[in-house]
C-alpha cells in the first residue's frame, strides 16, 4: 500500500539499529472513535521497574471497518506519575501539537471482527 500524500513521520529507535542503514515496514494505523472503543477492565496499578503483567480489555466495535483495512487495538502504556511531574515542571516547551503524554510502550494488536463482537 502506498502512503497517502501529506505530512508523515517515521520513528526509528536508534538503540535498536546496530549501525549503518536499516529498512522498516510501513504500517498505516488510523484511529478514530467511529471505529470503536476499548476499556481496560482493571484499575491502574503502580508497577515495579521491569515488571511484566497482563491486562484485560473490552473492545466495542462501532460502524464498518473501511474496505481493505484490518481492525486493530492500539494500546499505550503511560507512566502517569512521570507525566504529572513533567506537566508540573516541564523540561521543554514545544509549539504545535502536544507532546505529552509520552507512552512507555505502544502495542498494535490485530482484532478479528468476530472476536470484537462485530460481524465477520
Amino acid at each position: 500500500m502506498t502512503p497517502r500524500p501529506g505530512k508523515w513521520k517515521a520513528v526509528i529507535d536508534p538503540a535498536r539499529v546496530p549501525g549503518g542503514t536499516t529498512g522498516f515496514t510501513y504500517t498505516e494505523v488510523m484511529t478514530h472513535p467511529a471505529y470503536g472503543t476499548a476499556t481496560v477492565d482493571t484499575t491502574p496499578t503502580v508497577r515495579a521497574t521491569g515488571a511484566r503483567w497482563t491486562e484485560r480489555a473490552t473492545v466495542h466495535t462501532a460502524g464498518a471497518v473501511p474496505t481493505g483495512r484490518e481492525l486493530v487495538l492500539v494500546v499505550d502504556v503511560v507512566d502517569r506519575r512521570s507525566e504529572r511531574d513533567e506537566t508540573a515542571h516541564p523540561l521543554a516547551a514545544f509549539g504545535g501539537a502536544p507532546y505529552r503524554p509520552v507512552p512507555v510502550v505502544t502495542a498494535v494488536v490485530p482484532i478479528s471482527a468476530k472476536s470484537a463482537g462485530g460481524h465477520p
